[in-house]
């Protein structure tokens, strides 16, 4: 590894951390993830056989931050080979944290620019349709429920209501009715509609890093993994999803309350709402630890965390994150 310049060049590419999320930044990050995995496949299966502790890792690790790229080219082989494995090892580990955070970042922003708009363009319709019945209309309306005279009168519901129809076109009082009664629904539709006409953006920045990153579960049959997995497999072959037939997604992944969101009124999947749900989902999951990467530091699933922590002798560390205060008081107390 240290026979060239070439790869001396590569130790110091390697060593330049993350220094933002934005696209040409983060397009160099997937690249030095992906083309570092087959050494960090070999330094995992090879560095248990040292009985080498996490914690020693870290500290092998460290000391190529320490020596410059000639030092290490003279200390002896094996050890300048040991610290280079160690160093890959956690490297590669802390980039699959900068990929996730990145994830977590982009669907972040991109869902809270959604927010917003569904709350704007929900207000700015309300508007419109109030301005097609004034607010004297509105009074008119509203004050025949207290019409003592109407009240005691013969009239049927029917004729009240086309009194209604005269002050406020029925259209216009249906259309107010139904955004009032569904106001979250409604708003929520607009908000995916904002994923769907700004899928460039989720194309760009959400999808390459979601393509580098090998989401795991408990459960191998997990429905957001299937989900996951079948998207990999559009994107690797490069299909667009627009030309994959509905039957073909998996559903299993897709809530009750969002099956109206994502499958229109014909049945047929609308892909790019599909695209996001997923990592909607993926985002919230990582959050609960039901979805993990154990190629990770900060992102493992709670029984490798565990052996880490346990391994380093950090007991204290690992009680305190699983939040329970009686586990950390003495017995003798």
């Amino acid at each position: 590894m240290l026979s060239s310049e070439d790869k001396l060049n590569k130790i110091r590419e390697l060593k330049q951390d993350l220094t933002g999320f934005n696209y040409g930044a983060m397009k160099k990050e997937i690249n030095l993830h992906q083309s570092n995995k087959i050494i960090y496949q070999f330094s995992k299966k090879l560095l248990p056989d040292f009985q080498i502790s996490e914690q020693n890792v870290h500290y092998y690790a460290d000391c190529v931050n320490y020596y410059s790229s000639y030092e290490l080219n003279q200390l002896p082989k094996l050890t300048s080979y040991l610290y280079l494995l160690c160093y890959i090892y956690h490297r590669y580990q802390k980039m699959t944290d900068n990929l996730i955070q990145d994830l977590i970042y982009q669907h972040d922003k991109i869902k809270k620019s959604a927010g917003i708009y569904g709350s704007a363009a929900y207000s700015q319709e309300q508007k419109r349709l109030l301005a097609n019945a004034d607010q004297r209309s509105i009074g008119l309306l509203i004050g025949n429920y207290a019409n003592e005279p109407l009240l005691k009168s013969r009239k049927t519901f029917k004729d009240v209501a086309k009194e209604a129809y005269k002050i406020i076109p029925k259209e216009t009082i249906i259309q107010i009715s139904q955004q009032m009664i569904n106001q979250d629904t409604y708003q929520m539709a607009l908000e995916w509609q904002y994923y769907h006409e700004h899928r460039q953006m989720m194309k760009l920045n959400i999808r390459p890093v979601f393509r580098a990153l090998d989401f795991q579960a408990d459960k191998s049959n997990h429905p957001l993994l299937e989900a996951e997995n079948f998207l990999k497999n559009i994107f690797d072959k490069g299909i667009p999803i627009t030309k994959v037939p509905s039957s073909e997604f998996p559903q299993n992944v897709i809530p009750k309350k969002f099956k109206e969101i994502i499958i229109d009124s014909k049945g047929k999947i609308r892909p790019y709402h599909y695209e996001f749900l997923v990592y909607n989902k993926l985002r919230d999951y990582l959050a609960k630890n039901i979805i993990y990467l154990n190629d990770s530091i900060k992102y493992k699933s709670f029984d490798e965390d565990a052996k880490s922590h346990l391994e380093n002798g950090d007991k204290e560390k690992l009680l305190q994150k699983i939040n329970k205060p009686k586990l950390l008081t003495s017995i003798k107390n």
